[in-house]
């Protein structure tokens, strides 16, 4: 007989994935063994610009965990810090990015999404010692999941937040993002905490035009990961910056892209880059920002992603697994390991 008790469990149960709270912000992603703490920084630019960094690093203390929506506005530069603001543009931009129509979501169940635990606490002590650094010009908030995933593995994640105009200049286009990543490169170099001879880049889809040009610049990027990024498509303009120079991009590239982005690549622009370079592309015909926090919002908390929900975990979490095994080992992973029906990997140089 059915006790009083089981059925308690059970609704219980039920109550944790029905709840946003209790849902799950980084879906399959199993965390490192290391804490994770998060601080920012404002500092300014060599010309002056008003910069906050953002960090994520293992840390030695155990704090409070910070909400999804302490994160809300932290990369807001002299903006609205009126938390119901940044909840409604939050919850306004995830339907537009996934064709929702307007108030789509209630604000009340939005707003409750974003007392999610995330896996960060706030300005607790850094786990002593060196630490491999990973940068990216992504917009902060965009790919938390994904920074404290791999701070909780044992990385530095630095990103800069800061507004650039537009140049209006396609030679000058990726200019001010490009040496923003350089300065936090020079910024992060400095600290005794940042193995500087472990120095990585990471972007997803516009913001990995920075890390790009960067590495072409430079010499203290060691390898790349490009998630969903345009690097060769003729529509970014990649070739006009001033800044090209694909012979001097001379690290290991795992170019991750949807097969719409390979059918817009050109490929003369593809195979100017001579360093050893990887293509994964997904098969599986999921959205853009299913990578980004708008796409774990709508899946991993509101479950709101319907018959694709599963799957976007699941591709989610192994591209995940691609991403760290590239930083670490400079070559994706091959074999019984990877889960081919995600992905299809091709090899180059």
């Amino acid at each position: 007989m059915f006790s009083i008790k089981l059925l308690s469990l059970l609704l219980f149960g039920l109550s944790l994935l029905t709840d946003p709270a209790h849902a799950h912000l980084h879906g399959l992603l199993l965390p490192g063994t290391h804490p994770v703490g998060f601080r920012s920084i404002d500092t300014k630019t060599k010309a002056g610009k008003a910069m906050r960094l953002c960090i994520w690093y293992p840390a030695n203390e155990k704090g409070t965990k910070m909400k999804l929506s302490d994160y809300a506005g932290i990369a807001s530069l002299g903006g609205s810090q009126d938390k119901s603001e940044l909840h409604s543009e939050l919850k306004r931009t995830t339907e537009m990015i996934f064709d929702l129509e307007s108030s789509a979501i209630p604000q009340k169940e939005f707003d409750a999404a974003l007392g999610a635990e995330t896996w960060a606490m706030k300005d607790v002590k850094m786990e002593a010692g060196k630490w491999p650094l990973i940068v990216s010009d992504t917009e902060p908030v965009s790919m938390l999941v994904t920074n404290e995933w791999l701070a909780s593995h044992g990385w530095i994640v630095a990103v800069p937040a800061v507004q650039y105009p537009y140049t209006g200049n396609d030679k000058t286009l990726y200019e001010g993002p490009t040496r923003g990543l350089e300065f936090l490169i020079q910024y992060m170099s400095g600290q005794a905490y940042v193995d500087t001879t472990e120095i990585q880049a990471l972007g997803f889809g516009g913001g990995t035009l920075a890390s790009f040009f960067a590495v072409m610049r430079g010499n203290k990027i060691r390898s790349m990961v490009s998630i969903e990024g345009g690097l060769f498509m003729p529509e970014t303009k990649t070739t006009f910056s001033a800044d090209y120079a694909p012979l001097h991009f001379n690290v290991p590239l795992l170019h991750i892209v949807n097969p719409a982005i390979v059918q817009k690549e050109n490929p003369d622009e593809f195979n100017a880059i001579v360093s050893p370079k990887y293509r994964l592309v997904e098969q599986a015909k999921l959205a853009h920002h299913d990578f980004t926090i708008y796409g774990r919002i709508l899946n991993g908390l509101l479950q709101r992603r319907g018959k694709d929900a599963g799957l976007a975990d699941k591709v989610f979490a192994e591209l995940h697994e691609q991403v760290l095994y590239f930083f670490i080992n400079e070559r994706p992973k091959e074999g019984e390991t990877s889960t081919p029906a995600y992905f299809n990997l091709e090899k180059f140089n």
